[in-house]
């Protein structure tokens, strides 16, 4: 009898008469954590590669570096709000290593002189040199800074500094035309710019 009925109630499901049960909802698996030692060895191990075009974030691995040693066993432990203050730190840190640091890859990149005519490219090593010590002060205002957010300012000036390199380079060869046709006593043809043995810009 019980057999019949479940033919029934499945012919039933079959037309559309009766509902299908509700899937059974399951909790969806929370992301990993980072703990503190983790995020320290992150952060080590992304910056290592970017310090010998960014000078200036060898303070930010010794910074790390602190963090990573063995307590002193003579000291106290940390107090909880110690290791919050601490954890909020790293956090921080760890954060704008993660939003700033492939900028300042791609910046140390973008200064290499033969990427542009020879006549601007200390120019343009100059500017890319500054736009990346606004994100790396970022990182390093993080990694300092017992609260969260000191670093925005340093990040919004380098951001629209950014924004705008492509206009600062775009300039460079525009003022780099005009002073070849003002310099030249005939019509300059449409062409590579002075010194430019044929090189095509930035972006080869």
């Amino acid at each position: 009898m019980a057999l019949t009925g479940d033919i029934v109630t499945a012919i039933l499901g079959a037309l559309g008469a009766v509902e299908e049960p509700a899937p059974v909802l399951r909790a969806e698996q929370p992301p990993p954590v980072l703990d503190v030692p983790a995020m320290l060895d992150l952060m080590d191990l992304w910056l290592e590669p970017l310090v010998l075009g960014a000078p200036e974030l060898a303070a930010a691995r010794s910074i790390i570096a602190a963090a990573r040693a063995d307590p002193d066993p003579a000291s106290a432990p940390p107090t909880m709000i110690e290791y919050a203050v601490e954890e909020s730190r790293v956090t921080a840190g760890f954060a704008m290593v993660v939003t700033a640091g492939p900028v300042v890859a791609k910046l140390i990149d973008l200064a290499r002189p033969e990427r542009y005519l020879p006549s601007f490219a200390d120019v343009i090593a100059v500017e890319t040199a500054r736009i990346r010590r606004l994100y790396s002060a970022a990182i390093l205002t993080e990694l300092r800074s017992p609260v969260r957010g000191p670093a925005g300012v340093h990040l919004v000036a380098a951001d629209r500094a950014m924004a705008a390199f492509p206009v600062f380079v775009r300039d460079r060869y525009l003022d780099d035309l005009r002073g070849c046709r003002a310099a030249s006593p005939t019509p300059r043809p449409p062409g590579p710019a002075c010194g430019s043995s044929g090189r095509s810009w930035a972006g080869r």
